[in-house]
């Protein structure tokens, strides 16, 4: 039994329940956008504020003229950014009402969206690399057809993504939200040995990699600068079709589970993603997987 003020030290917290009130968001959505704008605003603008010009050229300076000129601009920038990020996580709130996700936006003016559980083709929970130190999450929520297509709740906690994820596909295969996780069995996993070479052996990738070769040859024998015209946009294309694949769809596997397909991959920025099957809803649990001779329609 839990204490009079919570559960007992080390003992889980209760699942949240979507269909209970209203949700936020988590509180560190406001502080992150508000760094995120603070970042881009002293890249672009901040920074050149700084500097000065003298003899030797643009230099960073630390004059009283040019902190004064920064806080002037900096103060009220932070102001803007701290309202745009508290704004974001007040904005935005959403519930499960039934067989639908319901979103509220907007403040002054608020606006409600119902989005039928029964569209949805796919269920993410994506962890970019800056919010797996905060143990956040996003959830992106995949719909068939429409103008807008996408639902994303960015950002929430960790476990709360998870359930949130694990009570949609619940109710989208018609069982109740309070259903536990289905379980899964694994099918099968790319090798980083495979996933290389399927992005190498390319013709274009190996052609690129061939007219690379050969201008940094040309460049360092010769010391032909025009070579760097041809070397540069080569290694682009070559990150563009190599590393970015291979850092994207690191380690990716594939299971199943009676409430879809989950696919899980990502090396800076980890994806589970969730295909619901199409025409399965289980009557009272997971423990009866669909298809078969119990649950209607086969499926491989």
């Amino acid at each position: 039994m839990p204490g009079p003020h919570g559960p007992f030290y080390g003992q889980a917290p209760p699942p949240v329940r979507f269909s209970e009130g209203v949700h936020r968001l988590h509180w560190a959505t406001g502080p992150l956008r508000t760094f995120v704008i603070l970042a881009v605003y002293f890249v672009l603008l901040g920074l050149p504020l700084l500097l000065a010009r003298d003899d030797d050229g643009v230099v960073l300076a630390i004059t009283p003229e040019t902190v004064a000129r920064f806080l002037v601009v900096t103060i009220p920038m932070t102001g803007i950014a701290v309202g745009v990020g508290l704004w974001t996580w007040l904005a935005l709130r959403f519930r499960v009402d039934g067989d639908d996700l319901v979103v509220e936006t907007g403040l002054l003016r608020k606006r409600t969206r119902r989005i039928p559980l029964s569209r949805v083709q796919a269920i993410d929970v994506v962890r970019p690399l800056v919010t797996r130190l905060f143990a956040l999450a996003e959830v992106r929520v995949e719909l068939a057809g429409g103008e807008q297509s996408e639902i994303a709740l960015r950002y929430l906690g960790r476990n709360t993504a998870q359930q949130l994820r694990a009570e949609l596909l619940a109710r989208a295969a018609g069982l109740p939200g309070h259903t536990p996780e289905a379980p899964e069995r694994p099918l099968w996993r790319v090798s980083g040995g495979a996933l290389f070479g399927s992005l190498v052996l390319r013709l274009p990738v190996l052609g690129t990699a061939l007219l690379l070769l050969v201008s940094l040859v040309l460049l360092l024998l010769y010391a032909e600068l025009g070579m760097l015209a041809v070397a540069i946009p080569a290694l682009l294309g070559l990150v563009r079709a190599v590393i970015a694949p291979l850092v994207m769809y690191s380690a990716f596997t594939v299971a199943t589970s009676p409430d879809g397909i989950r696919l899980r991959y990502g090396l800076l920025e980890t994806r589970m993603q969730t295909v619901p099957r199409g025409g399965c809803r289980p009557s009272a649990s997971w423990s009866r997987p669909c298809g078969g001779p119990s649950g209607g329609r086969g499926s491989t």
